[in-house]
């Protein structure tokens, strides 16, 4: 299941892909200093849920509005690992370049 925050871009010039695997404890201050950055140019961000058990899918749904772009969530459980969940930031997004 994927979830998208308002006003999706169709094609950016950059995704910022965030991977994350049972981040809850860890990742409020990392999605509060992404909240944070701003760019001249077109920017999204995927946010990668590799198959957590814990409450980061909940967390990052609550962190969608909060982002100065629109944001989403991929899926990305299908295999428990960082390159694949990296990969799929990659295969869901059409921009120029990702980070």
């Amino acid at each position: 299941m994927n979830d998208a925050g308002p006003e999706w871009a169709s094609t950016p010039e950059l995704t910022v892909v965030l991977p994350t695997h049972n981040g809850e404890r860890h990742l409020e201050e990392q999605l509060a200093a992404l909240a944070r950055q701003s760019w001249t140019g077109s920017w999204d961000i995927i946010f990668l849920n590799n198959g957590s058990t814990d409450g980061t899918r909940d967390l990052l749904v609550r962190w969608l509005d909060r982002m100065p772009v629109p944001a989403r969530i991929v899926d990305a459980a299908e295999h428990l690992s960082l390159a694949y969940a990296r990969n799929a930031g990659v295969a869901a997004t059409q921009s120029k370049s990702v980070a």
